[in-house]
Parts: C-alpha cells; structure tokens; sequence
C-alpha cells in the first residue's frame, strides 16, 4: 500500500520541451519529485515539470529526483516489469521499462 519509488536515465532525443508528466498503464498514480535538504533535514518537493534538451541525458536516482508511484498492480511480481510513460511539451510519448524492486533490493546502477 505504500508508494514505491521510480529511478532511471534516459537520453532525450529530440527537441522535445520539459517533461511534463509520467504515467503507468500499471499504477493509479506516478508523480515527479526531488529530494531537496536544509542543514540536517531533509524532505521532497512535487515537480511539475522539468525543462530538458535535445542529447541530455535525464537522471532520476535516489537522493535526487526521482518518482513516486502510487497503487501498483499487485498483479506485478517482484522483479516483474512495469511501464513507465514519460509525456514532454512536444513528440509522442516515450514508454521505458521499469523492473519491480522490493524494498531493501538492489536498484543497480
């Protein structure tokens, strides 16, 4: 029941404007976040979008930005996929495939 956390890196092909949203056809719910921190605390703030350029490579990792994906499929195994559907200000969707960690395992590079 609680929200799992989304990581990745993918190379923005394209003049494609700011990433605007992620979905999943697998999870009720993905938002974007980033970790922020101030002195010895730390939180997280929503993202509403984040400017990208054509060749950059878009980073979410822990400790940085990264998703919060709400109510996932419980069909979903761990280590089974789930579908992560990045929309940009302009161009067609981009589908990136995700593997389903349990908590504690290991996200890889």
């Amino acid at each position: 029941s609680r929200p799992a956390a989304g990581y990745f890196q993918v190379r923005i092909e394209g003049d494609r404007g700011a990433l605007v949203s992620v979905t999943s056809p697998h999870a009720a719910r993905v938002e974007m976040h980033e970790t922020t921190a101030s002195g010895a605390t730390s939180g997280m703030r929503r993202l509403e979008g984040i400017p990208v350029r054509a060749g950059e490579t878009l980073t979410f990792a822990p400790a940085g930005r990264h998703l919060m994906v709400f109510e996932i499929d419980r069909r979903i195994p761990a280590g089974g996929r789930l579908d992560l559907v990045l929309h940009f200000e302009r161009g067609a969707p981009v589908t990136v495939p995700a593997v389903l960690v349990p908590t504690g395992g290991d996200v890889g590079p």
